[in-house]
């Protein structure tokens, strides 16, 4: 007896043997990314993404489709509830769409009006508009803004922008 449960271990121990060479279809395949971190360049042609809990912001400043990560939530913000009320909000030269006001809020984000972000047509042929991106896409948008007494190119990456001015020449004629 003692003999023949050993040999149904070993052949019950060689059977597992062969089913942990086997590749299991429940096995996944992952990769290191590289991640930018807290004020780091972000997007661009590298597509560089910001690490868990910063998000690429975009404002010009740098090469076209660059930004660098920021924080994208508050600290002290808990949880918001799961209603859909979208809003639109702004953080720095971006608006986007949100949730609902605690989400907007959450994100540190400034309330500008309820529902979607859409262009604001004012902006446009205003000396005092600024280029702003809306929404988070990968187009580039230039356009003319008076800063400091002049008018300047400004671009942004956005999904759509407010653009005060099309052309230099017509920023200037309005507003030098």
């Amino acid at each position: 007896m003692k003999k023949i449960f050993i040999g149904v271990s070993i052949v019950l121990l060689a059977g597992c043997q062969q089913v942990k060479n086997e590749e299991s279809p429940m096995e996944f395949m992952s990769e290191e990314v590289d991640t930018a971190g807290l004020d780091e360049i972000c997007g661009g042609y590298d597509g560089l993404s910001c690490a868990s809990g910063l998000e690429c912001q975009f404002d010009g400043t740098l090469s076209q489709g660059q930004g660098r990560c920021i924080r994208s939530t508050g600290e002290e913000a808990g949880e918001c509830p799961e209603v859909k009320s979208p809003v639109c909000a702004q953080k720095g030269r971006t608006k986007n769409a949100y949730l609902n006001g605690c989400e907007a809020l959450r994100h540190e984000a400034e309330f500008v009006h309820a529902g979607f972000c859409q262009p604001d047509e004012t902006v446009k042929e205003s000396c005092e508009g600024e280029v702003k991106a809306i929404g988070n896409c990968d187009t580039v948008f230039i356009g003319y803004e008076m800063w400091q007494g002049r008018c300047r190119e400004f671009s942004v990456t956005a999904c759509a922008a407010e653009i005060p001015f099309d052309t230099l020449e017509a920023c200037q004629s309005a507003c030098e």
